[in-house]
């Protein structure tokens, strides 16, 4: 959950298993206007890939950092420019394409912003040696 530049409390909700293939694994937004106390129904985001985490930039855009559990396995992040009422899916950037696994053996992402502007996202993560560890990449959200 996060707050977009609005005030509202944005929560993004993953759909990991679904009857309806065209809906598991998106991430859904739902919005609060009064702190939590009631919410919007919620919507597809067009995100695949789950879970996910919620940072306002000092721009207040909103960046969602996420774990991607489909070949290639990996580590995503997306932009919204409107307090993630939609997202800037055709410019998705992929921090980590090299998972590997079952399907689930990575992802919980957390982003911080450094004070110098670099961001730094933590998450645990599966390789080809089927080690699971922790692993952070350092990186800069495109302008």
């Amino acid at each position: 959950m996060g707050l977009n530049a609005d005030g509202h409390v944005v929560a993004l909700m993953r759909t990991a298993e679904s009857q309806d293939k065209d809906r598991a694994g998106f991430l859904y937004a739902a919005f609060s206007e009064d702190k939590g106390k009631t919410w919007s129904k919620p919507v597809n985001t067009g995100i695949w890939g789950y879970p996910a985490h919620l940072l306002r930039l000092p721009d207040s855009r909103l960046l969602a950092t996420y774990g991607y559990r489909r070949i290639p396995m990996g580590i995503r992040a997306c932009v919204s420019r409107d307090g993630g009422r939609t997202w800037d899916l055709e410019h998705e950037i992929v921090l980590r394409a090299d998972g590997f696994g079952s399907g689930s053996d990575l992802g919980y992402p957390i982003t911080q912003l450094l004070p110098d502007g670099t961001l730094v996202t933590i998450y645990y993560f599966n390789g080809v040696d089927s080690i699971t560890h922790i692993c952070v990449t350092r990186w800069h959200v495109p302008p």
